[in-house]
């Protein structure tokens, strides 16, 4: 588990990290970093346990920031802080997986999708019967037979195909965690919902701001997800890999992340241009909903001083540069992110929006904007 930002822990929050004590048991193998913090790492008070139903299983933590109730993770291995871990590699793999993700939503669909409206409604996803990959396009104005739905279907001929459903648009996301059914099989546990389907799928959400994978139902949702913005699971569990470029909530009694591989029978294209993002000794990537940019640095590179001159506050609204965002007090403990000029144009006057990115503690726009407590400017 890596978070770039602060991992916090409630006091009614998750009871154990890494491993539980039965499932299917898609676990690491002994020994190295298990769980790697970037920000502050706390736990309220409650005991957590980490990879130690075994005396042989053992694994460390590894914060940067500041930690509160340190003795409440019980590893078997150590809880390190180290101010000076190297987040770099991590960073890159973010602006990658934005860089793929904004890729992905592009590709034109080649499976099919059929909504009813029995019931709460039912959305079947109909693979074609070539050997080519599987996407489907959910585009803004179908968003209920994401939101809608009491039964979700994968036709036969999805078997042995890797599956891609993008979730395109901006805004929030509501997908209904429905019971997932293939070959009239379904659930998790023996002879459920097969395996080989769940490594098969990725569920991609580019340019929503907020996911709630949830939203009012308990299933198990199956298939790796990607999140552009923030993700909330307010379901019993998630089979599959999870990969939020934003936050992450996990806000329900029971719920359960399973994280298996995604593994899909072909794998999906890279964007032309991916080899750009290795260019530099270390990568920092710069993120909202809607983009990331990637900026190369040198890892000794001194602090950018504070800009001497005013800010602008006539004419358009447009991003401001990423020094200037670190250089504004408590930059660390927000951790705020430089945005593009398309996603400041959101903050114009004549076109005020409530969320991202003209609701950020840091301003990270500048110029003639109106942001949503109604102050001009940063």
């Amino acid at each position: 588990m890596v978070v770039l930002g602060d991992l916090r822990v409630r006091n009614n929050g998750p009871a154990n990290f890494v491993s539980v004590g039965g499932g299917t048991h898609v676990v690491p193998n002994n020994g190295g970093d298990c769980i790697v913090v970037g920000g502050d790492l706390s736990a309220g008070s409650r005991n957590i346990q980490v990879f130690n139903q075994a005396l042989s299983m053992n694994c460390d933590i590894v914060y940067k920031g500041n930690a509160a109730s340190i003795g409440r993770w019980k590893t078997n291995g150590d809880v390190k802080h180290e101010p000076n871990y190297d987040m770099s590699r991590y960073e890159e793999t973010k602006a990658t997986l934005y860089k793929k993700s904004q890729y992905w939503k592009t590709l034109p669909s080649t499976g099919t999708m059929d909504y009813k409206q029995w019931g709460e409604g039912q959305t079947s996803y109909l693979c074609n019967n070539k050997d080519e990959i599987q996407v489907f396009n959910i585009q803004p104005h179908q968003r209920n037979w994401l939101k809608s739905v009491d039964t979700i279907k994968f036709g036969d001929d999805c078997e042995g195909k890797t599956i891609l459903i993008n979730v395109q648009g901006t805004g929030s996301v509501d997908a209904k965690a429905a019971a997932m059914h293939f070959k009239g099989k379904k659930g998790y546990e023996k002879n459920g919902f097969p395996t080989c389907m769940t490594e098969s799928i990725l569920w991609n959400f580019p340019d929503a701001a907020d996911v709630n994978i949830g939203a009012g139902r308990s299933s198990e949702w199956h298939g790796s997800v990607l999140v552009g913005g923030d993700l909330s699971l307010t379901t019993s569990g998630q089979s599959g890999r999870t990969m939020v470029l934003g936050n992450l909530v996990q806000n329900r009694g029971g719920s359960e992340f399973h994280s298996y591989q995604y593994n899909p029978p072909m794998s999906l294209p890279d964007p032309p241009d991916i080899c750009t993002l290795t260019v530099g000794a270390a990568m920092e990537t710069t993120q909202d909903a809607s983009s990331v940019n990637v900026v190369a640095i040198a890892p000794t590179a001194a602090p950018a001083p504070a800009p001497t001159a005013a800010p602008v506050r006539s004419g358009t609204c447009k991003a401001r540069s990423l020094a200037d965002i670190k250089a504004t007090p408590n930059w660390s403990k927000h951790r705020t992110w430089k945005t593009h000029d398309n996603a400041c144009n959101k903050c114009s006057p004549t076109s005020p929006y409530p969320h991202y990115p003209c609701n950020t503690p840091i301003r990270i726009c500048e110029g003639n904007c109106k942001f949503n407590d109604g102050k001009p400017d940063f």
